[in-house]
Formats: C-alpha cells, sequence, structure tokens
C-alpha cells in the first residue's frame, strides 16, 4: 500500500523525453449499504455500510430511484427517504474516500402498499361445539384480532376461535407503522343435515353425479368401490348392479348425519343397422335396422319411403347417411344410434364415336370414349347381325364387315365396379364397293338445312390430300384436306350464282392406294 511516483523515460535517435503519473495502491474499498423499511406509508432507513480499510469515506451520494421526482438524492452517510407509491426501486450509493478511491453500488428496495395478510379462507362454517384455528400468515410485525370474544388469544397469528354465534374476526397487522386489516367469518350452526339426493334411474355403464344437499365440510360414502372419490361432496357413482344403494356421512367437526340414495341401472336400448352400401343414381335399395327398445325413428326421412318400418327403401340423389334412433320410454331414457350410409353412383357418358361408313373387308377400330377408362368395363352389343368385333368386352374393339350386310348398330356399355352404366350408339354403314370417294352432283345453300355444302364421301379412305373446287374460268374458290369439310357455294364471303363447278378430290384407301378422281357438281341457288 501507498502511493508512487511511477516514471516513464523514451529514448530515440539521441533525444529523450519521460513522463510522470502518481499510483495509490489502497486496496479494500467497499461500498455497500443497508435499508430499513417497509411500506411507503413511512420512511426508509438508509444506512452507509462502506468499507474503507485505508482513509476513510469523505463523500457520499444516494439516488433513491424513485421515477417520481427529480429530488430524491441525498449526500449524508446515514439518511431516510419516504416513497410516495409502492413499487420495486434500483437504489444506488456512491462513496469516496480519503485515499482517493471511489466506486458505487446498486440494490432493488421493494416498497409495499402495506403488511400482507394471507388468510385460510374468508368464510367458513364450523359446529357451536366445535373449536377452529385460524391459520393465517403475514410478513408484519404486530398483530391483533377483534373482537375479543371466544378466542384463545388476540395477539398472534394463529389463534383458536369457538364462538356460539356466526363472527366476524377482524385481523389488523401493523409494521413499522404500516396498517393492513382482513376478515374471516366464521359462521356457526347448532346441528347439520345431509340430504343425499333423489333415487335415480341410470343407464348402465354410465355416470351418475350425486345431487347432495349438506352444509358440511366432510364426507364419506360407501359403498366406494364404483364412485370415482368417496370423501367428496358430489362423488360421481358408475354402478354395476341393478340396483345400488350408497350411503353418506357428512360431518362438521363434531356435528354429524347420515343419508342414502338408491341407483336403478338399466340397459341401453339396441340399434343396429344394415352395412352401407353404394348404388347407382336412380336405383333404389333396402336397408335394414334391429332395435329392442320402444320407439324408433329413420333421419332424414328425404327420399325413404316406408320410414316408418325397420326396412324402409332409400332412393336417395347424393351420397347420405341415414340414422336410426332407438329409446326407451321407462329406465335408461337416453337414445341410441347407428348410422348406415348410402353411397351414390353419379351419371356418367360414354361415347361410342361418329356414324360412319366404310366398304366391306377394311378393318374398322372403334372406341369408347368415357372419363376413368381405367376402372370401367365394356360391352358392346348388336342385333340381328352376328357380332364382328375381336373383342365385345374391351374399350377399343376391332371390327371386319362382310359385303353381306348394308348397315350395322352397335350399341357400347360402360361399367362401373358397381354394375352402374351408361350406354351409346354408332352405325356403321358397308358399302359393297372398293374403297372411294363419292362427290354428289348437285347442292342447294339456302340454309334450309338440306343439302346447304358439297363435300366428298369417303369410303375406305383413311386420308384427304385434297378436295378442290374451281370455276368455269379455272380459278380455285375452294379447297379442303379435311374429311367430312365441305363447300357452302361462297368465294370471299360472296355467294356464287348458279352453275356448274368442277371439282377434284384425292385420297389414300386403308391399303394405302392413293384415288384420285374429278368431275362436275352443279350449284343450285
Amino acid at each position: 500500500t501507498g502511493v508512487y511516483k511511477l516514471k516513464l523515460v523514451v529514448q530515440s535517435q539521441g533525444c529523450t523525453d519521460s513522463a510522470q503519473a502518481i499510483v495509490r495502491i489502497f486496496p479494500g474499498f467497499i461500498p455497500d449499504f443497508s435499508v430499513t423499511g417497509f411500506c411507503y406509508q413511512n420512511p426508509f432507513l438508509f444506512k452507509n455500510t462502506t468499507i474503507a480499510k485505508y482513509g476513510i469515506v469523505d463523500t457520499v451520494h444516494w439516488d433513491f430511484g424513485d421515477v417520481t421526482t427529480n429530488n430524491d438524492t441525498a449526500t449524508q452517510k446515514n439518511t431516510s427517504y419516504k416513497y410516495g407509491f409502492a413499487g420495486q426501486k434500483k437504489v444506488r450509493l456512491y462513496a469516496h474516500s480519503s485515499k482517493g478511491c471511489d466506486a458505487d453500488t446498486i440494490k432493488i428496495v421493494t416498497v409495499l402498499e402495506k403488511p400482507t395478510i394471507i388468510l385460510p379462507f374468508k368464510d367458513t362454517l364450523i359446529c357451536s361445539i366445535d373449536t377452529l384455528p385460524l391459520l393465517s400468515s403475514s410478513n408484519g410485525q404486530i398483530f391483533s384480532w377483534s373482537p375479543n370474544k371466544f378466542i384463545t388469544n388476540t395477539s398472534i397469528l394463529n389463534p383458536l376461535v369457538f364462538p356460539k354465534d356466526t363472527t366476524k374476526y377482524i385481523l389488523t397487522v401493523t409494521d413499522n407503522g404500516c396498517i393492513n386489516k382482513d376478515t374471516i367469518t366464521v359462521n356457526v350452526l347448532d346441528f347439520i343435515s345431509v340430504d343425499a339426493g333423489p333415487n335415480a334411474d341410470v343407464c348402465l355403464t354410465d355416470g351418475y353425479r350425486m345431487l347432495t344437499k349438506s352444509d358440511a365440510l366432510g364426507y364419506r360414502w360407501t359403498p366406494a368401490l364404483t364412485l370415482n372419490n368417496s370423501t367428496i361432496k358430489y362423488p360421481t357413482a358408475t354402478p354395476t348392479s341393478v340396483t345400488t344403494k350408497y350411503y353418506v356421512d357428512a360431518n362438521l367437526g363434531k356435528c354429524q348425519d347420515r343419508d342414502s340414495v338408491t341407483l336403478f341401472t338399466f340397459p341401453y336400448p339396441v340399434a343396429k343397422v344394415s352395412a352401407d352400401t353404394t348404388i347407382c343414381r336412380g336405383d333404389s335399395v333396402q336397408i335394414f335396422g334391429i332395435v329392442n327398445a320402444d320407439v324408433f325413428t329413420w333421419t332424414p326421412i328425404k327420399k325413404l319411403m316406408n320410414f316408418n318400418t325397420l326396412s324402409p327403401f332409400a332412393k336417395p340423389d347424393t351420397t347420405i347417411k341415414y340414422i336410426l334412433t332407438a329409446k326407451y320410454l321407462t329406465g335408461c331414457l337416453k337414445p341410441v344410434r347407428d348410422t348406415v350410409t348410402i353411397n351414390i353412383i353419379q351419371p356418367f357418358t360414354v361415347f361410342a364415336g361418329r356414324d360412319t361408313m366404310i366398304v366391306f373387308n377394311q378393318p374398322l377400330q372403334l372406341n369408347a370414349i368415357v372419363k376413368s377408362a381405367s376402372d370401367k368395363s365394356f360391352l358392346w352389343t348388336t342385333n340381328p347381325y352376328p357380332n364382328f368385333l375381336n373383342n365385345i368386352h374391351i374399350q377399343s374393339p376391332i371390327g371386319i364387315f362382310p359385303k353381306t350386310i348394308d348397315s350395322v348398330l352397335y350399341s357400347v356399355k360402360a361399367f362401373t365396379k358397381e354394375n352402374c352404366y351408361a350406354l351409346d350408339t354408332i352405325k356403321i354403314k358397308i358399302f359393297k364397293t372398293n374403297p372411294s370417294i363419292f362427290v354428289p352432283g348437285a347442292f342447294t345453300p339456302n340454309n334450309d338445312g338440306l343439302n346447304d355444302v358439297i363435300k366428298p364421301i369417303c369410303v375406305g379412305i383413311t386420308q384427304l390430300n385434297y378436295f378442290n373446287i374451281y370455276n368455269r374460268w379455272g380459278q380455285l374458290i375452294f379447297t379442303t384436306s379435311t374429311i367430312a369439310k365441305g363447300w357452302d357455294g361462297t368465294f370471299n364471303g360472296t355467294k356464287q350464282n348458279s352453275g356448274t363447278f368442277v371439282y377434284t378430290v384425292q385420297g389414300i384407301d386403308y391399303l394405302g392406294n392413293i384415288i384420285t378422281q374429278k368431275g362436275t357438281v352443279v350449284l343450285i341457288q
């Protein structure tokens, strides 16, 4: 310890300079303070307990952490301060010693509004021949109970009381001038009674909450085996016998009473329905129910025929759940329900293809177009001809038709796994010629829906290379390579006059041969 002079000398290329400083070594300087106080109603005492092993504390500065004012400071060694409201305060002490040491310390000080009082209850009940301990707690210093009536000691926290009439006991707690009060009301009865509640019917396996009426504070029920708790006022019973009698002993201290209640158990009614099913929209299905109750109902009754029987017919438009409810009129009055779901397969469509024309012995592949074809089966039928298809049970069979028939009409059905189906037809005309392209000799484009367009009729043709129309001057006025597309008698939006026009047409038949034809066609307005 002591004061030392520190000197630093620096030399560089013949030049020299120095600097000095004072070093003070006085360890053992620890700022600290203690606080005495409780509530904001009275001043808090602050005592400076700073340790200075060398020298003395010659300067202090207090900051009491009162955020409501700037005048919460002091410079006395020991001081006091009165807060304006309760809460936690951040108190800071700065100290300086005669040896030049200085430091500060901070402590959190809790300022209470008043002494705490914790009561075991605010309102209680005792028998007139009993004694009751008032098990209170507090952080105060001085205690006082009033009135001084049927109480063992009015100046302790936990006195015994034995009033003969209802009495309000007031506890007053004082700590350094701070005061708090609270009250316990002790209600007094000369005797108690207990009513276990009326006898009741209970559904088997159900719980029944006892309807006990009593001012008692303690209960003991027997038999306890089928109770969730045998020591509370309102236990729940789950009786397993047809008849069970429960006894309850109720007490309020030394006052006691006893009562009983009988529970009668009844089985639930039975309600069973047939299994869920799936039907096609438009179909009906019979559902079945089994009950052993007094009454039953089906809900909803929409699209349900003979709903007042146990075997009604249902014809719903959409998937629906039908609920069978069974109920007893006596005993177990709770209804029992079971549900059957009827799933409805909504209608769908199948397209067999457009009517077509082919030549005899020309292979024709049919194709049934339907949504979700992978989960459907197919059936192709015709009448009265023999079925000329290679497989009538596939989606896209191939047919070859002899020269002996003129046309054939096929029906195709697409089935779901539930046997719902959609139906469509296709008509096939069989030409007894070789593959050819036919063009009508005349047409009338008057928008009457008859012969309004001139177009080639391709028989046995798989590809149309061109269909051209020329006027009398050899001008090309229409062309197409689309089968079934034709000329409507106009050129550049202008109707052509009646007259004769020349056509040329070329296509490729199913054997790969090129077929070329030309001729004339008459336009009749």
